[in-house]
């Protein structure tokens, strides 16, 4: 491409993004967080899962621009993507955990293992040094509450004195 004075002026008030946006792409790779920026405020944060769709159809997940939680977001070739920062992953996943429930004194059972143990939350979730994020999996406290795109299941719980008010009974251990 020869860069012209006409070239220049018709293109005086786009950035480099929109001009040579070829100088911008980035090779997806499956398992890693992206950004698809579209103004200074929006963005889409995801995980790539290895197929493009236009459609919502690509496996990857994450955040919409509104920050809403999809299983499915659709990745297109087309677009220009930037490596997601781990603090960007990290403040979404712990945002769209407090959304869900996780918090202290909380139960969680992994669906991703078919006989799983009960595990506690001990520590609130505002304690950034107390969350982590390993490959595909984000754990709290050593609580692994997301992996792969899944999150763990709460368990609803209730203490014995709910019990017994709630059913009108005595419990006996």
């Amino acid at each position: 491409m020869k860069l012209t004075k006409k070239f220049i002026r018709e293109n005086k008030d786009k950035t480099l993004k929109e001009v040579f946006p070829e100088l911008f792409k980035v090779e997806l790779i499956v398992g890693e967080w992206y950004c698809y920026e579209l103004n200074e405020q929006d963005n889409i944060l995801f995980n790539f899962q290895g197929v493009y769709s236009q459609k919502n159809n690509s496996g990857a997940y994450g955040f919409t621009i509104s920050r809403q939680w999809f299983e499915n977001v659709g990745v297109s070739k087309e677009d220009i993507y930037r490596k997601a920062t781990p603090e960007e992953v990290e403040d979404a996943l712990i945002k769209e955990a407090e959304k869900r429930g996780f918090k202290e004194e909380v139960y969680v059972k992994y669906p991703w293992f078919k006989d799983s143990e009960v595990d506690k939350i001990y520590k609130p979730f505002y304690i950034k040094g107390n969350t982590y994020l390993d490959g595909d999996s984000f754990y709290y406290n050593n609580v692994k509450v997301f992996k792969s795109g899944v999150w763990a299941d709460i368990i609803p719980t209730i203490t014995k004195s709910e019990a017994e008010e709630k059913f009108n009974c005595k419990i006996v251990d």
